[in-house]
């Protein structure tokens, strides 16, 4: 996964001539995985507790 404005890379132009190129994107909402991340440290941190 990474964000897509914050990626580079070291290709040349296209030039049709050389060839064909396949380009494909995902994307997802942040949302979801940043949620998943705060819950998984949640439980984590809970779980943690509890242990003391």
């Amino acid at each position: 996964m990474f964000h897509n404005t914050r990626v580079l890379h070291g290709r040349t132009g296209f030039d049709a001539s050389e060839g064909l190129r396949h380009l494909q994107g995902a994307y997802i909402d942040l949302d979801a995985p940043k949620g998943r991340y705060k819950a998984i440290k949640r439980q984590r941190r809970m779980t943690d507790q509890e242990g003391r």
